[in-house]
């Protein structure tokens, strides 16, 4: 028995037709995981030795997700949207670092997430940066 047969021109097409007709319809299989959102962009953790429960910062294309793990089962859970944020800033040491999500609005707490390894906490702030919306400046007139 050989280990790769040839396909006729027949069955060829009857493979291609199934693979279109799965297509259109929708029926395809997903490989994205059932719990991520299709619109995460990026998602990232403290590193675990240094906090027992680790704090979470996922970033999507519309907001920034903070949760903060307090104890197993506690958690709480802070949004920020896109337009609301004015900056992001990561301080950064040889290994580690943290990331400042800083609101337009300076009555409101940022949000800080610590113990990030160097190389996410860059990568989550460029991240953040290149999603903002710089607003033109208005003339008054």
């Amino acid at each position: 028995m050989k280990m790769f047969e040839s396909l006729t021109p027949e069955k060829a097409k009857i493979i291609e037709n199934q693979a279109v007709e799965e297509f259109l319809s929708g029926k395809t299989t997903n490989i994205r995981n059932k719990n991520d959102s299709p619109d995460i962009v990026f998602k990232v953790k403290s590193v675990f030795p240094l906090e027992l429960f680790p704090d979470e910062l996922i970033i999507k294309k519309d907001r920034v997700t903070l949760i903060n793990r307090i104890m197993p089962g506690s958690n709480m859970i802070r949004d920020m949207h896109m337009h609301d944020v004015a900056q992001a800033e990561a301080d950064c040491g040889p290994i580690f670092g943290h990331l400042h999500v800083y609101p337009k609005l300076r009555t409101e707490e940022p949000l800080l997430i610590e113990r990030l390894r160097r190389n996410d906490a860059l990568a989550a702030r460029e991240i953040i940066e290149s999603l903002l919306v710089r607003e033109e400046p208005r003339s008054t007139y």
